[in-house]
């Protein structure tokens, strides 16, 4: 739920030179109620922003094997 911009606070103070960003960006969005703050794209997240770029994992470690062969439509 993370905004762009609170991501980039961190990243930017800390001159990283590198970022590795986890999780999963069809999660929760951040809750922008303000309209004009919507138009300037700032209801993404930066992992949002980013998701054509990720490497999937191929493994899962969290469920059962059996559980993820179930596919939910």
């Amino acid at each position: 739920m993370c905004k762009e911009a609170e991501s980039l606070i961190p990243i930017v103070s800390s001159s990283a030179r590198q970022v590795v960003l986890v999780g999963d960006h069809k999660q929760l969005q951040p809750v922008i109620q303000e309209q004009s703050a919507r138009k300037c794209g700032l209801d993404r997240s930066l992992f949002y922003r980013h998701a054509g770029l990720a490497i999937q994992l191929r493994e899962q470690y969290r469920m059962a094997s059996a559980a993820s062969l179930l596919v939910l439509f």
